[in-house]
């Protein structure tokens, strides 16, 4: 089985050769989307095939136009004679045997039923269940031109395996350099396609940054300015959920905006919307632990026993993400 990583680079140069090397034995395609630091010298050295990104290549793109989707499926027709790619930033790595156990996965006659395997990817504040290693054929693709997703036909969504390979995410400097890139590209994504429901969860997640960095911060002697710029953020994040909830269907992504609305309500000491909001999370996830917490947080003393029973057994099956210490 020919397997091969393909990624989209822009200016990384400190975080590239990490990834690269976490990627031993397996070829590298990059389709770079406007560096101007070392990250070209990188692709020399470890005899990567790159190209930049048409877009930018043709002289014809703007900021405005980037869409992250386009950029990973230029990546893919790069990859066309590679019967699997993984998908991989360059503020990720491999973990372990990850190499070794996929090509010997992939050998596998069963494995002939499925298109997607999933992994395990693990940032310093959450862990999820990611679609990174995707089988070379036209019905699966990247969409969304920010915070992209699969594409799936009817005949894929049953053909994803967890394999329990995992990768490691990280922070690439780089997006030091403009912190606010994301957020204007969902901005415009929901200006263009204003029923796009993702849009609004993952820009309210965007703006879940700032607040913890601001709450971080919060200091004695400039509580006051940190806190009038905390609650206009918080009912922004909230507004945003509120509306993700109200478009989509029941989804992994509608589960984790109901208890994130959970979280933010307690904040606002907003109890009674805060218990909606966990329970409406359990009724699309059962074992939503987060979804739970909240709830004996916010229940009486006589049922303790009994959520910590039930919490004690919820492992998060079908949740989009788990967060580390709340």
């Amino acid at each position: 089985m020919k397997i091969a990583v393909v990624a989209i680079i822009k200016n990384e140069e400190a975080m590239l050769e990490k990834m690269l090397k976490s990627c031993k034995d397996l070829p590298v395609f990059v389709i770079d989307t406007g560096s101007n630091d070392g990250s070209y010298d990188l692709y020399i050295k470890y005899n990567i095939t790159w190209k930049k990104y048409s877009r930018w290549d043709d002289c014809q793109g703007t900021a405005e136009d980037f869409s992250f989707a386009e950029a990973r499926n230029e990546a893919f027709e790069l990859a066309r004679d590679y019967e699997w790619r993984v998908i991989l930033d360059a503020d990720e790595y491999l973990e372990g045997n990850f190499v070794k156990d996929l090509k010997a996965l992939v050998k596998n006659d069963w494995m002939s039923h499925y298109n997607i395997i999933g992994v395990r990817v693990e940032t310093d504040s959450e862990v999820l269940e990611s679609p990174r290693v995707l089988r070379n054929i036209p019905e699966i693709f990247y969409e969304d031109a920010v915070h992209n997703r699969i594409a799936y036909t009817e005949q894929n969504k049953d053909k994803a395996y967890m394999s329990g390979l995992r990768l490691r995410s990280g922070f690439s400097p780089n997006h030091k350099t403009d912190p606010d890139r994301t957020i204007r590209l969902l901005k415009k994504g929901i200006n263009d396609k204003p029923d796009n429901a993702r849009y609004y969860y993952y820009l309210a997640r965007e703006y879940m940054i700032r607040y913890g960095n601001l709450k971080n911060s919060l200091k004695e002697e400039n509580k006051d300015r940190v806190m009038a710029q905390m609650f206009p953020l918080l009912f922004t994040m909230v507004g945003l959920l509120e509306h993700h909830v109200y478009l989509t269907l029941g989804t992994n992504e509608k589960a984790d905006s109901y208890v994130l609305l959970g979280i933010f309500y307690m904040e606002m000491n907003n109890h009674h919307q805060a218990r909606r909001c966990a329970w409406a999370a359990i009724e699309i996830i059962p074992t939503l632990e987060e979804a739970w917490q909240i709830i004996r947080k916010l229940g009486v003393p006589k049922f303790y026993e009994f959520y910590d029973k039930v919490i004690s057994i919820a492992d998060n099956d079908g949740a989009l993400t788990v967060r580390k210490n709340g």
